[in-house]
């Protein structure tokens, strides 16, 4: 993989990962990196509050996309798109829903 650039900070999509399963975000953050033509960051967080934190703790920056887990420990899937969407100070990002089966 090559080293990424500051002129190559514009083109990177920055993505986080939001899943309690460690195998599941290993997983998906492969399929993200294998034969992309994009430069990717992948931000992981392991709970609801965590991914919350981490998505409104980039300053200036937001995330291109979020991935969800709808089996967190801490936070069922509609507190979290909440809390993610709610706040009209931050731009709503794309929010995809991952699992075998959300009772959304």
């Amino acid at each position: 993989m090559r080293k990424l650039h500051a002129s190559d900070m514009a083109d990177t999509q920055d993505i986080l990962i939001i899943d309690a399963n460690p195998l599941d975000r290993a997983e998906i953050r492969r399929l993200l990196l294998t034969d992309s033509t994009h430069q990717r960051r992948i931000i992981e967080a392991d709970c609801g509050h965590e991914g919350i934190r981490l998505a409104f703790g980039r300053r200036g920056r937001p995330l291109d996309c979020i991935l969800l887990s709808c089996n967190l420990p801490d936070m069922d899937t509609i507190a979290v798109l909440e809390a993610l969407c709610g706040n009209d100070l931050t731009p709503i990002r794309p929010v995809v829903a991952v699992t075998d089966s959300c009772p959304v």
